[in-house]
């Protein structure tokens, strides 16, 4: 867990123990009482797992393949070496017909 989930879970734990108010716990994380008393609902009925975000260990829906970023790594340090991230991008649409948005996460 993150640094910050850990708070979460430590705040969740001592509202329960009456050591801090709902108002307060949501102020010391800088959300809503109301998102405080959702975080602390599912604490209890879920455990600390609760305070981890849905997509936790998911890669994202849009990653590209390993072997489509293995050739476009493989043609900007050989065939395209010197090239801007534009210029890049353009020769990828039309000399390789690989269209990819320039935000691509290559890692």
């Amino acid at each position: 867990m993150t640094e910050e989930q850990w708070r979460r879970l430590d705040i969740v734990d001592r509202i329960e123990r009456g050591e801090m108010t709902i108002a307060e716990g949501a102020g010391a994380l800088g959300i809503s009482p109301r998102q405080m008393k959702r975080i602390r609902k599912r604490v209890n009925r879920y455990g600390a797992v609760a305070v981890l975000h849905g997509n936790e260990g998911r890669s994202p829906k849009h990653r590209i393949g390993k072997q489509v970023r293995a050739r476009i790594v493989q043609l900007r340090r050989k065939l395209y070496r010197g090239f801007n991230d534009q210029h890049f991008t353009g020769k990828l649409v039309e000399v390789e017909g690989l269209a990819l948005e320039r935000s691509t996460d290559s890692a």
